[in-house]
């Protein structure tokens, strides 16, 4: 008569014809499969398992005990896909606010009643600073933006073991940048200010006016990426201010040709010629970018227009281009969007009014 089994204690050791030994069990349907070079050690490899917890609990995600562990899978995963500032972002709020609040859960008992409690705690918490607090200063909590990526983090970590995790759990909003573009009588009192006040910095700023390029992408262009003959700059890197050196561009869709216009390859040709800067130099060298910030400002007051970020300057390119009926793929191409779609939906408030600067267009041309 055959040796009967006890459940879930698996099979005996069987030889394979390779003369290796194998032991089989099944588990909420499906074999497990345990191999070694001798019986003794397939048995202890099956019952090693059946000690873990992943074989103490059955539904339990396969090799992951805690919820922290998937955490770890999943930024491991995308580090490669996500620029670097994501990335750096993504691993600061699984390490600061998601592991110490739901990382010691059992993945597959985690409920979406838990994801809530956490992103409630973190509205109600304050930011955790180094260094003591200024006097009087009343602590700044975690933001909305802070809590949304939370929100998307957890979603995705736990996708493959809980797909419906978030089925039931509000979305925290976080308001949208708030862009301060110049109009086109501002960008030219500013770029006039420039050259006639001698700013080291003025052939920069009119770059970013003229093709949108974020500061990081100008940051990091060599005189090689600059094509006089061609009237072009090329975007194949992005300067990453934290860690003081080049990276990767925003997305793949940010590497990019941008083309110049006639007055501008003769700014940045002049600006080679009287800097001294050639083929791998930077083209903008890069100082102090604090002394950067205070330059532009000085020179925006000086100006007499509005004192805006230099990421605004893109925002100035994108809306004037728009404002000039510019078809919008060809901005979206120029700014390195990823999709139109995404043009669409941070400039969208622009398009009423450029609606009727295209029907008098249409009027006139009959």
């Amino acid at each position: 008569m055959a040796d009967r089994r006890a459940n879930h204690e698996g099979s005996k050791p069987l030889k394979r014809s390779d003369g290796r030994y194998q032991c089989r069990i099944v588990i909420a349907g499906k074999p497990r499969f345990f191999t070694g070079a001798t019986a003794s050690v397939a048995r202890e490899k099956m019952r090693a398992w059946l000690r873990s917890p992943q074989g103490a609990d059955p539904n339990r995600p396969e090799g992951h005990a805690n919820v922290a562990s998937l955490l770890d899978a999943y930024i491991a995963r995308v580090k490669d896909s996500k620029a670097d500032k994501t990335y750096r972002s993504y691993e600061s709020i699984i390490r600061h606010h998601i592991k110490p609040r739901v990382g010691a859960l059992d993945p597959a008992r985690i409920t979406s009643r838990h994801v809530t409690a956490m992103l409630d705690d973190m509205k109600a918490s304050p930011i955790a600073i180094a260094g003591k607090p200024k006097h009087g200063k009343p602590k700044r909590l975690i933001g909305a933006r802070t809590r949304e990526l939370a929100y998307i983090i957890i979603g995705a970590a736990l996708k493959p073991v809980a797909p419906d995790l978030l089925a039931n759990v509000e979305k925290p909003k976080a308001k949208a940048e708030e862009m301060h573009p110049w109009n086109r009588s501002e960008a030219a009192c500013f770029l006039r200010c420039v050259d006639e006040g001698r700013d080291p910095n003025r052939t920069l700023y009119r770059v970013a006016l003229r093709t949108g390029a974020r500061k990081g992408e100008l940051l990091a262009l060599r005189v090689n990426d600059f094509d006089a003959a061609a009237g072009c700059i090329r975007i194949t890197k992005s300067y990453n201010e934290k860690l003081g050196q080049d990276g990767p561009t925003k997305t793949p869709s940010s590497r990019r040709s941008i083309a110049l216009s006639a007055e501008t390859v003769a700014a940045v040709k002049k600006h080679i010629l009287a800097t001294g800067v050639r083929g791998d130099d930077r083209l903008f060298p890069v100082g102090d970018l604090r002394v950067l910030t205070k330059q532009m400002q000085r020179t925006m007051r000086a100006a007499g227009v509005p004192v805006i970020r230099f990421h605004d300057l893109r925002h100035t390119f994108a809306t004037l281009a728009l404002a000039a009926l510019v078809p919008i793929k060809v901005v979206s191409e120029m700014l390195g969007h990823k999709s139109v779609k995404l043009t669409l939906d941070v400039y969208a408030h622009t398009l009423p009014g450029m609606h009727e600067s295209a029907v008098r267009a249409l009027e006139a041309a009959f």
